[in-house]
């Protein structure tokens, strides 16, 4: 795939601008720096065994083809990135958002430290103030952006990077809660400051019921699934010894929830069937023991099919963003990336909660 035969992604919620798309939608050039090329190529594409977990969690690398120029620049270095042009190559990756019909987005930004290491120390000072200015410093999240599928008007709305970076740390549930949106949403707005009242028109103090979100019986296992992702993810860069700076974890699901019913299904039936394939126990006794479908399966990687597995996906959760990530012996974990996934969680762990209060009242009144 060459920069001639791309097109524009539609689907981007974060990072940089000048990522391109196939003509079918399967693939995206990301224009990339040696740093994120190295990455792949050493850690990923050559399975380093010290890097097999995480390898799970970061996008299918197929090599690199000639890049668009962008002129950007970079957010963690003082200098302007170099243009695409002038690298002349970017990364040829899975398009994670291609096998799904509506796809919801969420960039998480993980991190306590938002600077690179050939940064300037005016570019340091500026950007720990900017991590204590947002919920970097204390959280080592920040939403950096997202879009939902909205079912009434059968369009995606898009949140951008603002809004994230005017959320308190106190907030963070209310954004989870309207990434995941239920008929019924339990979690209160706190009044919205200045810079949040675009995004909470007429200054609403609590979530509106609404028939655009997702229903419980099918949102719930797709948390569940996320969850066991996130945990994978944290055990993964625990057990590894980098630096992340400006890294990711990028969360999708289903929004059409005829399609995200069908895909939890095709996932139940792929399980009970390895389950049989193995033999060890009888497809009845393995509908049993799946609990929560896709959420309760000891690999939740293995839960996040895409096209090419031939399993609509319901939810695909994957590591992005390797620009200014640092492979070295004896640097130990990142300490602010295991807490930014320890935050997200924890938000997780809450939202589930909330959902499963709403499940259960809606079966007590039936």
């Amino acid at each position: 795939m060459s920069s001639s035969t791309s097109i524009p992604l539609t689907s981007q919620v974060g990072g940089h601008a000048g990522v391109r798309s196939s003509a079918d939608g399967a693939q995206i050039i990301k224009p990339c720096l040696p740093a994120e090329r190295a990455f792949y190529e050493t850690v990923i594409h050559a399975q380093d065994p010290a890097f097999a977990l995480l390898a799970k969690h970061v996008p299918r690398f197929y090599g690199v083809a000639p890049a668009e120029a962008d002129g950007g620049k970079d957010e963690y270095l003082l200098a302007p990135r170099p243009a695409i042009a002038s690298l002349r190559l970017g990364l040829i990756l899975e398009n994670l958002s291609h096998a799904f019909t509506r796809p919801n987005i969420l960039d998480i930004k993980l991190g306590t430290v938002l600077y690179d290491e050939h940064a300037s120390e005016e570019k340091k000072q500026r950007m720990i103030k900017s991590a204590k200015e947002t919920t970097s410093f204390d959280t080592g999240v920040r939403i950096t952006g997202f879009q939902v599928y909205d079912t009434t008007t059968q369009s995606s709305i898009n949140i951008p990077k603002d809004y994230g970076r005017a959320l308190k740390v106190a907030q963070l549930p209310e954004a989870m809660a309207r990434f995941f949106p239920i008929k019924t949403p339990l979690v209160a707005l706190s009044s919205p400051t200045p810079e949040q009242e675009e995004y909470f028109p007429g200054g609403p103090t609590q979530l509106e019921p609404s028939p655009a979100g997702t229903p419980p019986a099918l949102l719930l296992p797709v948390l569940r699934g996320i969850l066991g992702a996130i945990r994978e993810i944290r055990t993964a860069i625990a057990g590894t010894e980098l630096r992340m700076v400006g890294g990711s974890v990028l969360i999708i699901y289903e929004g059409d929830p005829t399609v995200l019913a069908r895909a939890l299904d095709a996932h139940e039936e792929a399980i009970i069937e390895n389950v049989t394939e193995q033999s060890i126990q009888g497809k009845e006794e393995a509908k049993e023991t799946i609990t929560t479908l896709v959420g309760a399966v000891a690999d939740p990687a293995a839960a996040q099919p895409s096209a090419r597995d031939g399993i609509i996906p319901a939810y695909a959760v994957k590591l992005i963003d390797f620009a200014h990530t640092k492979v070295e012996q004896g640097i130990g974990q990142d300490e602010g990336v295991v807490l930014g996934l320890d935050t997200t969680i924890s938000l997780l762990e809450g939202r589930i909660k909330e959902v499963e209060e709403v499940l259960g009242s809606v079966t007590s009144v039936v």
